[in-house]
């Protein structure tokens, strides 16, 4: 049949779906279409959600791609910060530079900070673009003409302070692990200077948060292999209080920025279904190839320094957590509460995690609030990309849920009918996903040319198209994700995984610098200063500087030169002391008089 017959004779219903047909037919030409602005009016008008689709690179007539325009054009300002890098990846795809798209974002720019903010570091990012990047300068000079002198000198310091913390944790990293911690403290004096010429700057993750220094004392850096900075800033605002970010630089921070957009999307979808799933929602930014900020949330641990208390072991324990959070939650009323949090966010993090298929789940990314809320980071592995050993999958489980965490659940080894109701909200959030999933796989479309090496072709929507069923109805959804907490909950490789990377961590911890204590930074050893032949503890006095407590006089005695010396030591120090053994040694390792002195 003629391709114009075919198209002038489609029923009002096929028109809706027209373009996914043009395009997906080989050999089909727009120039063989009759009157395509015609066939537009007729089309019944798409929301917000549809019509991202009609920006993406199969639908190339700009007459198609306008009108999709049109459609979004009255989004609410925070639904478009929602989408703004999957709209800021559709601009490849326009055919001219000045665009309806085009002229639409610096529109909303200019009459909203927040949206100038983020589009701004979303246009620098794509600067590393190598196919596109002179059309993002373009925008970039678009933009920053657009938006006035004070903000362009905003945008200034935010690069040179950006740039100052980029020099500074590539010095660290690439320091030796004895040293980092003076490079570290060297480097700040820069910061310091930073803000002593500027006086204030927005940080890029969020513009709201307007610091004005830096805190050295309470700035560190984290032991992994990318070596990210912990930093602390002064806030502006008085009332507020420091601001604490961690600072990546080596680590490409777009894949779990994009993670993170999609779980904050699920966690508005169940709000809006009245449904508070407790998730914790954090920020994680790229401003450039390689190096960004992550927000920090504060009160919080990960599970396998909560299982380290109670030895190398501890991941194949069940109290662990339950223990954790009665020791931050002493009374029932704020216990209780905790294990509320932990049941909704538990089964957020469930959903969440299983239908983008992350990986690389170990108890050093997975943490757990005093409030009993959990939550996931790092998400380096994602659209089930599991790591592998061999040919055998890291990730063997769908998502984590071990035997510690039911035995949150259920308040104890036994079942209960919470573990029931766990069930049955995770079986109804999964539900409430599986209603928008024309939009996740919109969102994820859209970012195929982002240059995310684990999203880049259409294989890697269908692993988020076979994860959330659409062709299942509400019952069988229920019924299938029902056995996947089976299955995960029964898997002994999650609790196996958690050991080896236990074991990992604490080879990895025993260096110098993790062997020594925060009040007594030298190590001492046998040959240099003798066998310690006994410890006395011969005093103990009250004080109230700098804070109200008591010092023990201890007295030691070392053989060979015979001598002894007083040193004084608070209850605070002799708790790190005890926690520095604890994680060292499991309790079989270690003399039953002394175990049961710790």
């Amino acid at each position: 049949m003629n391709k114009k017959i075919l198209v002038e004779n489609c029923c009002q219903s096929e028109l809706r779906s027209l373009p996914l047909q043009l395009f997906r037919a080989p050999g089909w030409q727009w120039a063989c279409l009759p009157d395509i602005s015609a066939l537009l009016g007729q089309w019944t008008e798409m929301n917000h959600h549809d019509a991202l689709r009609l920006l993406h690179a199969r639908y190339p007539d700009q007459e198609v791609r306008d009108t999709a325009k049109q459609w979004i054009d009255s989004i609410s300002d925070a639904e478009l910060l929602e989408y703004l890098p999957q709209l800021v990846q559709a601009l490849k795809y326009e055919c001219y530079l000045d665009s309806p798209l085009v002229r639409f974002l610096l529109k909303r720019a200019i009459c909203d900070l927040r949206i100038t903010h983020y589009f701004f570091w979303l246009l620098k990012d794509c600067l590393k673009d190598s196919q596109f990047s002179i059309r993002y300068q373009y925008l970039l000079a678009a933009l920053l003409c657009c938006c006035g002198k004070g903000l362009r000198e905003e945008f200034d310091h935010q690069c040179w302070l950006v740039n100052t913390l980029s020099k500074l944790a590539q010095k660290v990293r690439e320091g030796a692990p004895s040293s980092r911690r003076a490079i570290l403290r060297e480097g700040l004096e820069e910061v310091k200077r930073f803000f002593n010429v500027n006086g204030s700057c927005r940080l890029p993750l969020n513009p709201s948060l307007l610091v004005k220094g830096i805190v050295p004392e309470e700035c560190s850096h984290f032991n992994s292999n990318a070596v990210p900075l912990k930093l602390t800033f002064q806030n502006v605002d008085t009332l507020g209080g420091n601001i604490q970010i961690i600072f990546k630089c080596g680590d490409d921070l777009r894949q779990d920025m994009l993670t993170l957009q999609m779980i904050r999307i699920m966690n508005k979808i169940w709000v809006q279904e009245g449904l508070d799933m407790q998730m914790v929602i954090f920020r994680c930014f790229s401003t450039g190839r390689g190096r960004g900020m992550v927000e920090m949330i504060p009160s919080a641990e990960t599970l396998r320094k909560i299982q380290a208390e109670h030895g190398v072991t501890g991941s194949f324990m069940d109290r662990p957590l339950a223990d954790w959070l009665q020791k931050h939650n002493p009374t029932v009323n704020e216990y209780e509460k905790a294990v509320v949090n932990f049941i909704y966010s538990c089964a957020g993090c469930c959903v969440a995690t299983y239908v983008l298929g992350i990986c690389d789940r170990h108890n050093d990314n997975i943490m757990l609030k005093t409030s009993g809320h959990m939550f996931h980071i790092d998400f380096g592995r994602f659209l089930g990309h599991a790591q592998m050993f061999g040919n055998i999958k890291r990730d063997r489980a769908p998502f984590v849920f071990t035997s510690d965490m039911a035995y949150v659940i259920n308040g104890g080894d036994k079942p209960s009918s919470r573990f029931q109701d766990f069930v049955d909200l995770c079986c109804q959030a999964y539900n409430l996903i599986r209603k928008h999933t024309h939009l996740f796989l919109n969102l994820l479309g859209l970012m195929l040319s982002c240059g995310i090496p684990e999203l880049s072709d259409l294989r890697d929507l269908k692993y988020v198209y076979d994860a959330l069923r659409p062709q299942d109805s509400e019952s069988d959804a229920a019924t299938y994700f029902t056995r996947l907490i089976e299955s995960s909950l029964g898997s002994v490789a999650t609790k196996l995984n958690f050991f080896i990377h236990n074991l990992a961590q604490l080879k990895f911890s025993c260096t110098d610098e993790h062997l020594s204590l925060s009040f007594c930074p030298r190590i001492y050893t046998l040959k240099l200063d003798g066998r310690i032949s006994n410890v006395l503890l011969t005093k103990c006095k009250k004080i109230f500087t700098p804070k109200k407590g008591y010092i023990f006089i201890i007295k030691v005695v070392r053989e060979c030169p015979q001598e002894s010396t007083l040193i004084q030591r608070s209850f605070e120090e002799f708790r790190e002391l005890h926690n520095k053994l604890r994680l060292l040694f499991p309790s079989s390792q270690l003399p039953r008089w002394l175990w049961n002195i710790l």
